[in-house]
């Protein structure tokens, strides 16, 4: 990049950072107005700073002022402790030079320790807010990858077989949520997926979110033979991620991306509960399953899977201009996993 193009950036970084002047902010407005290259590097560095929308500052611990006081009130007893101990010392053994020598070497590094110590525990104490904000960003990168790993082999699929996403075709009024089931009065949702595993178009772990609560105890290797005899993941653990309910073969729509939402995070309504054939959820009596997330990234949102092999992050999971919840059917309170949806109607399903 040339020096004046450099110069353009500089400018443009400072003025994102709101590191320039009051005059340069003015010029630069005015530089964005008329020049089109810096207009072009501009919006490059408005797609770059994107993913910065979403970071939530996490508040500072509390009590952490008062920590921090008590461990400076703590240090200075210390060292008055120590300074009087080295004064009596002194007085009492004037004639065993060596002795106190060694005395004061010892209560000396005794006070560098003390204050390195507390140092050292109110940087952890600073720090910790920021690791778990670099691990949570890490973990929905982590999940956003594997799910465009799902895309691939879903379009690998669709072309293998006329266009048709993965499907196993259910008996009629089977149970859509029953994960894990092998009986024949089951059909899950996840059977569907699982049969990307079991022609080998990906591995089991992909479908694990990294920032799932619930993970696997034990690792469960299945050979090509133990597949063959599978119909769906071997526990709800292995899937933590709910796809749009198909209990028909779909075509992929890679044409109209905001109609063919193909997986998102982990559903809520059903992220606890253990399907039984008798059990039912019941939305009327526990309300609050209509406002929270995923708990795949902490309750903070949702990765969501399009048919394009687009990723987006929702901190809603109220999809479109009709606002339509991705997590229930419409206008219905209590589910029994016989349940279909129209036409129009995303539900994604465990």
């Amino acid at each position: 990049m040339k020096k004046p193009e450099l110069d353009k950036l500089q400018r443009l970084l400072d003025y994102h950072f709101q590191l320039d002047s009051p005059l340069q902010r003015r010029q630069t407005e005015e530089l964005l107005a008329r020049d089109k290259t810096v207009q072009r590097l501009d919006e490059s560095l408005r797609r770059a700073f994107s993913p910065l929308a979403g970071w939530q500052d996490e508040p500072v611990p509390e009590g952490l002022a008062d920590q921090a006081l008590k461990l400076i009130e703590q240090h200075k007893q210390a060292q008055d402790m120590a300074e009087t101990t080295a004064t009596i010392a002194s007085q009492r053994q004037k004639n065993r030079a060596a002795n106190h020598s060694k005395v004061r070497w010892v209560l000396g590094n005794l006070r560098d320790l003390i204050a390195v110590a507390a140092c050292v525990m109110l940087v952890v104490m600073f720090s910790r807010p920021m690791f778990r904000n670099a691990r949570t960003i890490s973990q929905r990168s982590n999940c956003a990858s594997q799910m465009r790993q799902i895309g691939t082999a879903q379009a690998q699929y669709a072309a293998d077989h006329q266009g048709f996403l993965s499907y196993q075709k259910a008996p009629p009024g089977a149970l859509w949520w029953q994960v894990a089931q092998e009986d024949s009065h089951s059909h899950s949702n996840t059977r569907n997926d699982f049969l990307l595993v079991k022609q080998g178009y990906l591995p089991l772990k992909v479908f694990i979110c990294p920032g799932s609560p619930r993970k696997p105890r034990i690792r469960i290797t299945l050979t090509p033979e133990m597949l063959q005899k599978r119909y769906d993941f071997p526990c709800r653990e292995y899937i933590s991620y709910s796809s749009r309910l198909r209990l028909e073969k779909v075509r992929l729509y890679v044409d109209n991306p905001s109609r063919m939402l193909i997986m998102a995070d982990s559903n809520p309504l059903f992220a606890r509960f253990d399907c039984k054939k008798d059990d039912e959820v019941d939305l009327s009596a526990n309300p609050s399953l209509l406002q929270v997330n995923s708990p795949n990234h902490g309750g903070k949102g949702q990765n969501v899977l399009y048919g394009d092999g687009r990723i987006q992050f929702h901190t809603s999971r109220y999809l479109g201009p009709s606002m339509d919840d991705m997590y229930t059917i419409k206008d219905m309170p209590c589910y029994s996993g016989r349940e279909r949806p129209s036409g129009d109607d995303i539900f994604t399903a465990p």
